[in-house]
């Protein structure tokens, strides 16, 4: 099979790219090139907007799939579905689970109310869901599959609410290892289902040239719908250490970490998602791998890979800031601050957690500067 990935380094794509090589497919992918490519594939560096530059570089080609991770918004699906029509003779738009309006409660099938007011992502990818329906009514070559993930989780994140960005998920446990809390909210109660990218493959693969799955929406999605508090347990037998949580109410964090406030919303929700349709349609599909041993896997490849990306100093000084926020609020006496992680880069670590901080304080904004200027005369110290 021939399979043209837009996108193609991120956790879910690079799993699908993973696993049609091991099929003996052939894959292509367009992306900015700015990740390590996975062996094996044909790699097209491209803005996935560049249509004039990816028209050139995919003259005369075609392909049996077209997987579009990249899509956000109505205009986003416009232009991808009238571009790739074609070239492939089904076009899959990655959409999402928090379409659903979690709101209404109950459990979310595919014809479940959609529109989560509380997230601008929710409401782009609902909007380009109903664009796609509507045009490709034009094409009769071209069949569409909308697949809806909930969150999935590889060898490059763990699954928790408010995670650090994509391959520096260890710093959760760096910050555990020092004693530094890890932030949640309302008791780690809300809940969504989880799974492991090696099911999600066997879900969308089966949805690949099938006859059944063309015009359709479809939750590609695990059995479990653990809560947060569960992944903190699952983290903490996998690296076997006791993970200290701060609890806060949601508001707080909100007001705290602004910049990720639509996100702690839409992650707050005790919610769970039907994959009766999937299994109907691929009857082969199951989850297969548990949380628990799904979040070892992950420690298990961190470790193995030097800790991956390194840390997220913003995730780091902002869970910090909300900490420290909370303690000031109630008045205990204790504070979160650097910490040398990896101990060997101290002073351009620190520069990097300076940097991160929010604080707008004069004195602050000066003592940064400086630091800047110092560290560039002397060239990086470390």
């Amino acid at each position: 099979m021939k399979i043209l990935l837009v996108g193609g380094t991120g956790v879910l794509s690079s799993a699908v790219a993973e696993t049609a090589l091991r099929r003996g497919d052939s894959v292509t992918m367009i992306n900015r090139g700015r990740r390590p490519i996975i062996e094996g594939c044909c790699s097209i560096v491209a803005d996935r907007h560049d249509y004039l530059k990816i028209a050139d570089a995919l003259n005369g080609k075609s392909f049996d799939v077209v997987i579009d991770f990249l899509v956000f918004n109505r205009d986003d699906a416009i232009q991808s579905y009238n571009f790739f029509r074609n070239k492939t003779e089904q076009y899959i738009l990655v959409s999402s689970c928090l379409v659903y309006d979690f709101s209404k409660g109950g459990i979310m099938r595919e014809d479940s109310p959609r529109g989560l007011s509380c997230w601008k992502y929710s409401g782009g990818k609902c909007e380009a869901e109903d664009v796609l329906v509507e045009i490709s009514a034009e094409s009769s070559n071209c069949k569409y599959t909308i697949i809806r993930p909930f969150v999935t989780y590889g060898n490059t994140r763990i699954p928790y609410s408010l995670a650090p960005k994509h391959g520096c998920d260890w710093t959760m446990v760096f910050r555990a290892l020092a004693g530094k809390p890890i932030i949640t909210w309302d008791g780690g109660r809300g809940r969504c289902n989880i799974m492991r990218v090696e099911d999600f493959c066997t879900g969308l693969f089966g949805l690949m040239k099938n006859e059944r799955a063309y015009g359709e929406a479809v939750n590609v999605c695990g059995d479990e719908s653990p809560c947060w508090k569960d992944v903190i347990t699952a983290l903490e037998d996998a690296v076997g250490i006791k993970i200290p949580v701060i609890d806060l109410p949601k508001e707080f964090v909100k007001e705290h970490y602004p910049q990720r406030s639509e996100e702690i919303d839409g992650r707050s929700y005790e919610v769970t998602v039907s994959n009766e349709k999937l299994k109907r349609l691929v009857p082969s599909f199951r989850s297969t791998i548990t949380l628990r041993d799904g979040v070892a896997k992950t420690v298990s490849a961190y470790r193995a890979k030097s800790f991956q990306n390194g840390v997220d100093w913003v995730y780091d000084v902002r869970s910090d800031e909300v900490a420290n926020a909370w303690y000031k609020r109630m008045g205990i006496r204790k504070r979160c601050r650097f910490v040398d992680y990896l101990r060997s880069y101290y002073m351009n670590d620190y520069l990097k957690y300076i940097n991160a901080s929010s604080c707008s304080g004069v004195a602050f904004r000066l003592f940064r500067k400086c630091l800047n200027f110092g560290l560039r005369r002397a060239g990086g110290v470390k």
